[in-house]
């Protein structure tokens, strides 16, 4: 199903859909079609004022490719909100990239948030 070419016209109403969970999911599936609007419409999320829908983008983009790497990087220090940083360290570590720093974050995520490790998604 994931082979399944979707137009970039309809992604875009999709990213724009009101449904949050519309909208990280077509933004995910446009990364994964080589769109950098896909990774444009997750930063927004990761702003987003409701926390679940923060947490929501920053689990899924770790898993947005290479598109999404330089974004990953700077959130990993820009953003406030320890569940996104943790997510997007946890994406960082399963790809191999900034290994140390990442791990740091986790670390100091589950000593400061200990009963929160089932929150990470």
């Amino acid at each position: 199903l994931m082979n399944v070419k979707i137009s970039q016209e309809i992604l875009a109403k999709l990213m724009e859909d009101s449904y949050p969970q519309v909208s990280i999911t077509a933004a995910w599936v446009a990364c994964r079609q080589g769109s950098a609007g896909g990774v444009e419409s997750l930063k927004k999320w990761l702003k987003d004022i409701h926390p679940r829908w923060r947490w929501m983008a920053a689990s899924i983009l770790p898993r947005c490719g290479a598109l999404a790497l330089p974004m990953m990087q700077e959130q990993l220090t820009a953003h406030e909100d320890p569940f996104v940083k943790a997510n997007i360290a946890l994406g960082l570590v399963g790809q191999r990239i900034l290994v140390e720093k990442a791990s740091q974050i986790i670390d100091d995520f589950f000593r400061s948030h200990p009963r929160s490790r089932i929150l990470i998604i």
